[in-house]
């Protein structure tokens, strides 16, 4: 009815006043989830103030005094105002209790000023004092709004709390539907065990609906009992000439009209406003997850210090021309695999972005941009120590100054720009988090695998040459070689030197009898098969740009059209 189903088939027709429902219906119903998905690093305020922005017409949001009054009201109505600065947190990290983690999850729906409330297993994992609390603030909520709650096995505390109640058995067929204080009597006139005071109205429900024959033997099928009583009737006529009058079918039809403009549904918050409040809200959790950018920093710093302590102050001969490569390969290798450093928070967010989605708080768009953005400070500072340390440690090329620092620098920025977009799509892509880490292992493997260092182009097998073209380790590898081996000379020992004639490097006398192996970087530029120009170079860093919006534009498709929680 909620409209919140993803998952199985709905058969039947679903009506709002009489007429079918359609997107206006989302404007004025609230619900909460069985289980509570709130950003963890967020404040209660926070995260009722953020639902206030996002769901309330224009006209309020544009006033934050009013917008305040009725997030201070909304939580003194819940009981929450003293909590109100505290962080949410979870079950597994701590913040506030369960209680009042469920009560957040009614205040984020109740902001929204709903006309009816749905609500599924409000009690679940609570203890009884904690149920009976939330089930009081429903309560009090049902005297202002339509309030629909499923509870399975209530206590006999809250069970009285209720004013109607739909009993379904197994296969979700109506048994009773009816005034809580009729039920007991209706299965007695069937013919069941009568109701013994005392005991629990709800377990003697339950115990009622499993029944499928009378204390004489005989089958019973309760469905069609109460199909034929004088109460299911009532209701079976009510259902057949509708419920909602004709004046109240008119009233409706316009209002929806004003509601959702030409059927066109829409976010209320605008784009700015959404990308703001998404924004603010990412960067708040990054700095109170001093976990997270500490430990990237770490990583940086402990993975740079290990790259260039193995590669320490490379020199001109003939090793460490290969040494070069493999320092620059190391170093494509480690900044692609931070990428998988954002599994974790994708997914943990996963529930969260679910219930917001289809509260229909913001745009995909929105979310997507803000996501991306509020990462770039941390990706340019973490980045920045990584290649200042690699690059001077290792003594990388001096060759034009600080131009080549400034093209590495540039190079392992659009890298980890790379790694992340390949480690999100893969996420999007992926139901569970063990199919991510295990798709994103292999997708590392085997793009590693056809860059060219481990296995030259030349010497591949012409069935898997094509792999070389389309990994996207390639061309990040490709331009730090060509960005270091560019107008790099060598030196060999006399010893090394081999017959033949001049390869054409700046100071090689042509004339000479013997030769370097590798005299200059060009001549190792050939032997691996990279092209040598500037412009070849900028086509590289081309691709790698080409490379990031693709994985980018695809995430973003999976975003919009995979979704994987089910319910």
């Amino acid at each position: 009815m909620a409209g919140k189903k993803t998952g199985g088939t709905v058969t039947g027709d679903i009506l709002v006043n009489g007429l079918p429902r359609d997107p206006s219906f989302f404007r004025i119903a609230g619900y909460c989830e069985q289980f509570d998905s709130h950003n963890e690093k967020s404040s209660v305020r926070e995260a009722v103030r953020f639902a206030a922005m996002m769901r309330l017409p224009p006209k309020i949001t544009s006033n934050a005094e009013e917008v305040e009054r009725r997030v201070t009201r909304t939580l003194e109505q819940l009981g929450l105002i003293r909590l109100q600065h505290d962080l949410i947190g979870s079950v597994g990290t701590g913040g506030i209790s369960q209680e009042a983690r469920k009560k957040v999850t009614i205040a984020v729906e109740l902001i929204g000023e709903p006309r009816i409330l749905f609500l599924d297993e409000p009690t679940t994992g609570l203890d009884s004092a904690a149920a009976l609390s939330v089930m009081d603030c429903i309560v009090t909520l049902s005297r202002q709004m339509a309030t629909l709650c499923t509870v399975h096995q209530p206590s006999e505390e809250l069970i009285s709390m209720f004013n109607f109640m739909c009993l379904l058995k197994p296969g979700g067929k109506t048994t009773y539907f009816g005034p809580l204080s009729s039920l007991a009597e209706h299965f007695r006139s069937v013919g069941l065990p009568p109701y013994r005071e005392g005991d629990n109205l709800a377990d003697y429900a339950i115990q009622c609906a499993k029944t499928t024959a009378l204390p004489s033997g005989e089958a019973v099928d309760l469905q069609k009992v109460w199909g034929e009583s004088k109460a299911g009737k009532v209701t079976a006529g009510h259902l057949e000439k509708g419920i909602a009058s004709a004046e109240a079918k008119a009233a409706w039809e316009k209002e929806r009209e004003i509601l959702v403009p030409n059927g066109h549904f829409k976010v209320l918050a605008p784009f700015g406003l959404q990308f703001r409040l998404l924004l603010s809200r990412f960067v708040a959790n990054l700095l109170r997850s001093p976990d997270i950018w500490f430990g990237r920093l770490f990583s940086q710093i402990l993975m740079s210090f290990i790259i260039g302590t193995c590669f320490f102050q490379l020199g001109d001969g003939q090793l460490d021309t290969q040494n070069r490569i493999s320092c620059l390969f190391l170093t494509v290798q480690f900044v692609m695999g931070s990428g998988a450093l954002k599994l974790p928070g994708i997914f943990l967010e996963r529930s969260v972005v679910f219930r917001e989605r289809q509260s229909s708080m913001y745009g995909i768009e929105a979310y997507y941009l803000a996501r991306w953005v509020h990462d770039v400070p941390l990706w340019i500072i973490e980045n920045f120590i990584f290649v200042v340390m690699v690059y001077f440690i290792c003594g990388l090329t001096s060759i034009d100054s600080y131009a080549r620092f400034g093209l590495f620098y540039l190079l392992v920025l659009l890298t980890a720009q790379l790694g992340f977009s390949l480690a999100e799509l893969v996420a999007l892509l992926s139901p569970t988090r063990a199919t991510a880490y295990a798709v994103q292992g292999l997708v590392s493997t085997l793009f590693s695998l056809f860059s060219g260092f481990l296995i030259a182009k030349s010497l591949m097998p012409e069935p898997w040459r094509w792999a070389y073209y389309v990994s996207p380790n390639r061309y990040p590898l490709t331009a730090g070689i060509q960005n270091e081996m560019r107008g790099a000379t060598f030196t060999c020992e006399e010893t090394q030197r081999l017959p033949g004639p001049a390869m054409g490097c700046p100071g090689e006398l042509a004339s000479a009898a013997t030769v370097c192996p590798i005299a200059c970087g060009e001549q190792l530029l050939v032997g691996l098969g990279v092209e040598q120009t500037a412009s070849d170079e900028t086509l590289n860093f081309g691709l790698i740009a080409v490379y990031i919006v693709g994985f980018k534009i695809l995430g973003y498709f999976a975003f919009r059209y995979l979704q994987h929680i089910k319910r």
